[in-house]
């Protein structure tokens, strides 16, 4: 990787860190997640920072747009896809105007992912799965990175814990524990200390060469036999892993070793 970037993106890690207490390997984690283009879902109370930590995120990448939405059972598809065009509606084209919401997005945040309606959920899998939005008679590229989603807690649903199955990293976000950090947090709050700003560090250039650095890591057949290895033990033991996150944690460890310099 070329010095001025890994420089920059470990800078960038670092003011995620300084920002966000108790999160490094959250923050790494979801760093491997953009790098790999996968989606990650934070398991976790309200309170505890979660979009707050993926605004931080986006806001770091220059010209990178965000969005986020908090789901009901009666969010309707145009507050997350955006509203239906009037104009081509006259004209009996039914698309919708989706500058500004999920399909215009790099990086997304929906929170209480598992409250919204079957319909929503059935309209996210190809956002999720191939980043494509069915916009009317159009099928169009978004230029979604990742979509991150959270819930206070697991669904037991078997139709739902399916369609988790589409979010690789799944990590619990706790609340702070140490000490020092509380205090920390109370000085920011109370303005006796200033929280540090993340501020931008790269650009949406730099995050695509490193998405492509991550794809050319090189995994050697050591490493495969044993990979397959620990999967056939867990398959053993009840735990089966998919192909298809068998293929996601493969390009998510690629992507943790770029993360980890």
């Amino acid at each position: 990787m070329d010095d001025k970037l890994f420089t920059k993106f470990q800078t960038f890690r670092a003011a995620l860190n300084n920002a966000h207490l108790e999160r490094e390997h959250i923050i790494n984690g979801l760093l491997a997640t953009l790098l790999s283009k996968q989606n990650a879902f934070l398991l976790g109370a309200p309170g505890t920072g979660k979009s707050d930590l993926i605004r931080s995120i986006c806001s770091g990448i220059e010209d990178s747009n965000y969005f986020g939405y908090l789901l009901s059972p009666t969010t309707d598809p145009s507050e997350l896809f955006g509203p239906v065009a009037v104009t081509k509606l006259l004209n009996d084209e039914y698309t919708r105007d989706v500058q500004g919401y999920l399909p215009s997005a790099h990086v997304a945040f929906l929170d209480e992912l598992f409250r919204g309606s079957s319909a929503i959920l059935n309209s996210l899998l190809t956002l999720l799965n191939e980043r494509t939005f069915n916009n009317g008679k159009e099928t169009i590229e978004t230029p979604i990175q990742s979509i991150v989603a959270a819930t206070n807690s697991w669904p037991t649903e078997e139709s739902l814990q399916a369609f988790g199955d589409r979010f690789l990293y799944r990590p619990t976000v706790d609340f702070l524990q140490k000490p020092s950090s509380k205090k920390k947090l109370d000085g920011w709050a109370l303005g006796i200390s200033k929280r540090p700003e993340v501020g931008v560090h790269i650009t949406l250039d730099d995050l695509k060469q490193l998405q492509e650095e991550a794809v050319n890591v090189k995994v050697n057949d050591d490493f495969l036999d044993k990979f397959s290895n620990v999967l056939t033990m867990l398959d053993q033991r009840g735990i089966t892993i998919s192909d298809r996150r068998r293929v996601q944690i493969l390009k998510f460890m690629k992507a943790w070793v770029v993360v980890m310099g």
